[in-house]
């Protein structure tokens, strides 16, 4: 069963009841407000606050919506003859005929935004149409996850209440001469007030705990690892842990922080068996609108992924999309802890560490990374920074149920994978038994099996190494022999 959704190309009704077979649109308002706009010019920009191209139902009107654009941006005169002769350059052929239709009976100034906001309207209505549709296809097609169909259905539905509009172009004129203060520290060297940060670290790292630590500091004005915080309301987004759980654990770590916890202050929303998409979390935390928030902490986001890939970029940097958008919608930080890939991690370089899609490493302003120190219960903290001058690295030893600092371990000395039993074949060995003159592979793998007892499939594996770094050659008569620095043609004359 076909999956897609109809493509709708006919020219659209001109009633404002379109027929039941075609999305929602408004072709009367479409044509008013563009008949308004060649006559009134000065509401193009103001228009294009709140629309853009896909506002229009109708392509004709689609096409002169772009062509009030272009004169807009080059600082043209917008009238009918200009309006036509933009149109005949896009490849119009009919764009006098429609200039002519659309000023035939122009609305007063007034009514312009009248009819902008039932454009907008419509167009909002054809987008939740065509999701529905995407949804009820999807919901009948068993193979197809729903949940994923519907973290993308509240995707399109939340660009589209916010009417899809990006910010507009900024002349570097401008933008130099406005003042615009540098956003306070929440924590002193390490995060500023709107940034997104990823805490990673390997497993029972206690990188939760470090989590529930920074929501009690902040949420109480008290310094964090040694370092100073801007006081706010925080929130916590629990996914992973039982309430009674989470209740105990901050209870614990505001005791050993000596903190008597404030009602108001940090706020725990449990969302432990809950299905929910990253999207939705962004929407509810900017419906509540919480006053004064100034942290949000997600734990674990790999909840939100709800099927999506962890390894693809392009999910990850959906995820990390919605994070970024939470900020912009209440000037709050958010931290996302994470996990380092599965080994000892400590040869890469600290934002490398991070399990999954290497955007873990790239969107985020502040990666704070947790590995183990040589020294057991101690771990180094390293910090890679976007808007701070580089942080040096320092050691926290792990005290139930906090880290401290622990200036007298060198944060360098980082535990080392314990080295592996020594391989028992290798391609030196190998080559020592081919006989001066050669072998047949069948005949080279038959001795190394009976004087070495190596396996075919090892066999094959370091005979394939030999003959690709040149060591050994095969020649016409499939025979392989070493290669000696005598030999000149492999293959003969």
């Amino acid at each position: 069963m076909s999956t897609s959704i109809p493509k709708y190309t006919r020219k659209a009704s001109p009633s404002c009841d379109p027929p039941p077979d075609l999305p929602p649109h408004d072709s009367i308002a479409e044509a008013c407000l563009l008949g308004g706009m060649i006559l009134f010019p000065a509401a193009i920009e103001q228009a294009r606050e709140s629309i853009q191209a896909e506002a229009f139902f109708d392509p004709q009107h689609r096409a002169v919506w772009n062509a009030l654009c272009l004169l807009s941006d080059a600082h043209a005169p917008v009238a009918s003859d200009t309006v036509a002769a933009a149109l005949r350059d896009s490849g119009e052929g009919e764009a006098f005929a429609i200039v002519s239709r659309l000023i035939d009976n122009p609305p007063e100034s007034p009514s312009i935004e009248f009819h902008r906001g039932r454009v907008v309207d419509s167009w909002k209505r054809r987008v939740a149409f065509q999701t529905a549709m995407q949804l009820a296809l999807v919901a009948r097609d068993s193979n197809r996850p729903i949940d994923i169909e519907l973290a993308a259905a509240a995707d399109a539905i939340r660009w589209q209440a916010g009417n899809g509009r990006l910010p507009n172009f900024e002349d570097i004129g401008t933008l130099a001469d406005e003042q615009l203060p540098t956003p306070p520290a929440l924590i002193e060297g390490l995060l500023r007030q709107g940034e997104k940060a990823v805490l990673g670290g390997a497993s029972k790292t206690f990188k939760s705990w470090l989590c529930l630590d920074m929501a009690v500091c902040v949420s109480h004005g008290i310094s964090w690892l040694g370092r100073g915080v801007s006081p706010g309301v925080v929130l916590l987004a629990n996914l992973e842990l039982p309430r009674w759980c989470i209740r105990k654990r901050i209870l614990d770590v505001a005791s050993a922080r000596g903190v008597r916890l404030e009602s108001g202050r940090l706020l725990v929303w449990n969302l432990r068996g809950q299905v929910v998409s990253a999207a939705q979390l962004r929407a509810e935390i900017a419906r509540r609108s919480i006053p004064d928030l100034r942290l949000v902490i997600i734990d674990p986001a790999y909840k939100l992924l709800l099927g999506r890939d962890e390894n693809s970029a392009g999910d990850i940097a959906n995820l990390l999309g919605h994070f970024e958008a939470i900020t912009n919608d209440t000037g709050a930080s958010v931290l996302i802890p994470t996990h380092f890939a599965k080994g000892n991690a400590s040869g890469k370089e600290a934002q490398d560490r991070i399990s999954g899609s290497g955007v873990f490493a790239r969107d985020p302003d502040s990666i704070f990374t947790l590995t183990r120190h040589e020294e057991d219960g101690a771990f180094t903290f390293e910090a890679t920074l976007r808007t701070f001058a580089p942080a040096e690295p320092f050691v926290l030893r792990w005290q139930h149920p906090v880290f401290s600092v622990d200036k007298a371990l060198d944060p360098s000395r980082l535990k080392k994978a314990k080295p592996g039993p020594a391989k028992r074949f290798n391609a030196d060995k190998l080559l020592e038994i081919l006989p001066p003159k050669g072998a047949s592979k069948p005949a080279w793998c038959k001795r190394a099996e009976g004087r070495l007892g190596m396996s075919k499939s090892s066999f094959y594996n370091l005979a394939d190494e030999l003959e690709q770094s040149g060591r050994v050659f095969v020649d016409c008569d499939d025979v392989v022999k070493p290669t000696t620095e005598t030999r000149s043609q492999p293959y003969g004359d």
